[in-house]
């Protein structure tokens, strides 16, 4: 049986380099567009918002909340020199020159500073290109102005959705639950003069709020705070500050409430769809080689064989539940951890036929936190369609469906 599993990753991993090097119907790769997540940052909240959660105080950050690391933009840095030498080696672009346009969320300084570390580590000397700083960038996050939502709807698939995924995965849910609690409060919690069980205890709940499914309860809780430890360890903190120095071994088992809220909240078909319509269409676009008509859509060079789309790790969750796949990272407990990088790449076969492979590039945890130079990227193979790729037609048209039953008036 391990030979068999064994079998199967190899062939998983290898998939896209037996089509470019199969002599009977070679390909070449003619375009790349890439969905990926900004570098390390600290968490989005200041240590002394955060005060409540947890019976000592929280570590302090070089910069502030959300903003790019130093350590961050050497990291993301790694994975652009690393992704630059997969596509010259795979002779889509050249060594030489800048081969790569970047547009960067234009609403966050991490997302615009890791296009630009991206870039400089590329061979560029330029920035990411983006909307005015802080202006709202509808390809990334505006979803709620093109896709108006049903509450009452989507908090019932939702509601689904977390019913299935709990009870698939209660022991190892409990579990993870508790070992959180105690890293945060190991004095004990709800107790007077004691932080709040927000972990331990409580019910997962599903309610709207302006128009909005959301979900309340530990499982929200829990995936903010538990990512926190995990930027702790990657941003290369002594171990004693890494969840006060009782988190570091743990970390694959509390991030597992991370992913947990993730599949919930951002990978439930109506809501991954819609909040991912428009970067998703963007891609069918650039993959088909016309001009986006949607408001928002990014103005692509013509040409360009190599487009980053520098933003979160929601939009890659989002693409990740619109395409109906998933995957995890060896190595590396956080499904979208920082860095992350989904690749769309359409290849041409000798007829003239045109088909994609969806990888998925990282780094892994170690790496990240010891910013070990990558000779090659780390990559998943996505089964987005039977055999591990699509046809260019069939991939256009399963975005096309998920978007329509999603969004329909996009």
């Amino acid at each position: 049986m391990k030979s068999l599993r064994a079998a199967v990753a190899l062939f998983a991993i290898t998939l896209p380099f037996q089509y470019a090097a199969a002599q009977t119907n070679p390909a070449r790769l003619e375009r790349v567009v890439i969905v990926e997540r900004h570098g390390l940052r600290p968490p989005t909240k200041a240590p002394e918002d955060l005060a409540k959660f947890a019976e000592r105080p929280w570590p302090q950050w070089s910069v502030k909340p959300g903003e790019l690391t130093v350590h961050g933009a050497k990291a993301i840095a790694l994975m652009g020199a690393a992704l630059k030498h997969e596509y010259v080696t795979n002779r889509l672009i050249s060594a030489r020159g800048c081969p790569v346009f970047v547009w960067a969320d234009s609403g966050d300084q991490r997302t615009r500073a890791s296009g630009d570390a991206l870039l400089q580590a590329m061979g560029c000397n330029a920035e990411s290109s983006h909307l005015a700083a802080g202006q709202q960038d509808m390809l990334f996050s505006g979803e709620a102005k093109i896709c108006p939502s049903d509450g009452d709807t989507t908090k019932a698939a939702v509601e689904e959705k977390l019913a299935r995924v709990l009870a698939a995965n209660r022991q190892s849910y409990d579990a993870a639950r508790q070992t959180m609690q105690n890293i945060l409060t190991p004095g004990g919690c709800g107790k007077d003069g004691q932080p709040l069980c927000v972990i331990a205890e409580g019910t997962d709940t599903v309610v709207v709020k302006n128009g909005e499914a959301r979900l309340e309860g530990p499982l929200a809780n829990a995936s903010g705070l538990t990512e926190n430890l995990l930027l702790e360890y990657a941003e290369g903190k002594p171990l004693s500050q890494v969840g006060w120095g009782g988190a570091a071994a743990k970390l694959s088992t509390v991030l597992s409430l991370h992913n947990l809220y993730t599949d919930v909240m951002r990978r439930t078909p109506v809501l991954a769809a819609r909040h991912s319509a428009l970067l998703a269409q963007q891609v069918v676009d650039l993959l088909q080689d016309r001009e986006s008509s949607f408001p928002g859509a990014v103005p692509v060079p013509a040409g360009a064989k190599l487009i980053i789309f520098l933003g979160h790790d929601t939009n890659l969750s989002n693409l990740s539940g619109l395409l109906d796949t998933a995957w995890s990272l060896p190595g590396q407990p956080d499904n979208t951890a920082p860095g992350t990088a989904m690749a769309f790449e359409l290849w041409r076969r000798a007829d003239g036929s045109k088909f994609v492979t969806v990888r998925v590039f990282y780094q892994t945890l170690e790496e990240l936190r010891r910013l070990t130079p990558l000779k090659a990227p780390h990559n998943v193979v996505l089964p987005v369609c039977a055999g591990g790729s699509c046809s260019l037609e069939a991939l256009s048209a399963k975005i096309g469906k998920a978007i329509a039953s999603a969004c329909p008036k996009q």
